[in-house]
């Protein structure tokens, strides 16, 4: 690459991370807590406070593995993830949530019976939840609770 073209990539790496949001960890607790009022809020359908919880430019991502059900693109924007994740959350009476540590982060936890179906792990930055992770492919989600279970 010429020094001018390395100089243009630089400058726009440069741009594009001053406008990405900082990443900021909150205190355990505080995670946990914002947690359980995603799920609540999520499962009661109650948009306002979904869209109060979540970062103006939030994004969903999901992981199928070509395994499950998964989208294809990211759901992006405030409103757009609210609403994906009360339909889903909304819509999934038949699995029971508990909160785990994955990967030394808070996750939620969606059981069907005695599997893990799904793991949804948030992302956030000082303005809410910045990006949501909902992985259910199923090898992947096997191999995860068995490490829950030799804990």
């Amino acid at each position: 690459k010429s020094p001018a073209n390395c100089r243009q990539i630089f400058h726009r790496a440069r741009a594009a991370l001053e406008r990405a949001p900082a990443r900021f960890t909150p205190e355990p607790q505080q995670q946990r807590q914002l947690l359980l009022s995603f799920l609540a809020a999520s499962q009661a359908g109650d948009m306002a406070a979904l869209t109060r919880m979540l970062a103006h430019d939030a994004i969903s991502w999901s992981d199928g593995g070509g395994k499950a059900p998964a989208n294809l693109k990211p759901v992006q924007g405030q409103e757009a993830v609210a609403r994906f994740w009360a339909f889903w959350l909304g819509q999934s009476h038949a699995l029971h949530f508990t909160l785990g540590d994955v990967n030394g982060e808070p996750a939620i936890l969606a059981w069907e019976g005695e599997r893990l179906g799904a793991l949804i792990s948030p992302v956030m930055s000082a303005a809410g939840i910045q990006e949501i992770y909902a992985l259910l492919n199923p090898e992947k989600l096997a191999y995860i609770q068995k490490q829950l279970a030799q804990r």
